[in-house]
């Protein structure tokens, strides 16, 4: 049988590698989208939307 390595331990003891990179991917769509040209409401409902996907994928993680 393989030894887990620390990241491996990680993401099985909850997707903590994965919860990481989603929040960091966030922060940088988030950048992104307020670096545009959108008018302020597009750029709510966007980053809304956004945080919608962060949240749902966390609580998808949270049940691995």
């Amino acid at each position: 049988m393989k030894e887990l390595n620390m990241n491996e331990l990680e993401m099985v003891a909850g997707g903590g590698v994965i919860y990481d990179t989603v929040y960091d991917l966030n922060n940088e769509i988030n950048t992104i989208v307020m670096d545009t040209d959108l008018t302020t409401q597009e750029k709510n409902e966007a980053i809304n939307t956004l945080h919608l996907v962060t949240r749902g994928t966390s609580d998808l993680i949270n049940l691995l």
